[in-house]
């Protein structure tokens, strides 16, 4: 039986123990007012579903208690869903995949996902510069 590789993290045990909200601290994003409707999370869309105008308060919907985070934006025209994974890739800086990352986009997420749960700050916005090392 092959072992797993020590860079390896494993998604499926970190998603349960992130929030949204924890999320979207770590990418810097504010959230809209939350409202809690049955066993699940609803609020105004910030993805911005590619319209120019606002959602209303209850377009995005999230399954808070799921393990996956399984959410849905029920805003007309748009229909995007996934898990708290896709919702990272759409949240993160950087080339989005869409909500379906791969490859290094995916790595990178499983590693955000790990500090989150680690308490770690936030990543630094996408083309920051790199901060200055330790005066000697």
């Amino acid at each position: 039986m092959a072992s797993e590789k020590k860079s390896f993290i494993n998604v499926d045990e970190l998603m349960p123990q992130v929030s949204v909200e924890d999320v979207a601290r770590h990418y810097g994003v504010t959230l809209p007012e939350l409202h809690k409707v049955g066993s699940e999370t609803r609020m105004a869309c910030f993805l911005n579903c590619g319209k120019s105008t606002a959602t209303g308060d209850r377009a995005l919907a999230i399954q808070a208690d799921d393990p996956l985070k399984k959410w849905h934006c029920h805003q007309y025209g748009c229909g995007k869903g996934g898990n708290l994974v896709s919702l990272c890739d759409l949240l993160k800086p950087g080339d989005a995949a869409g909500g379906r990352p791969r490859g290094e986009r995916f790595k990178a997420i499983a590693a955000d996902l790990l500090a989150i749960t680690k308490g770690e700050s936030t990543p630094a916005p996408a083309g920051a510069p790199a901060p200055a090392p330790p005066p000697k």
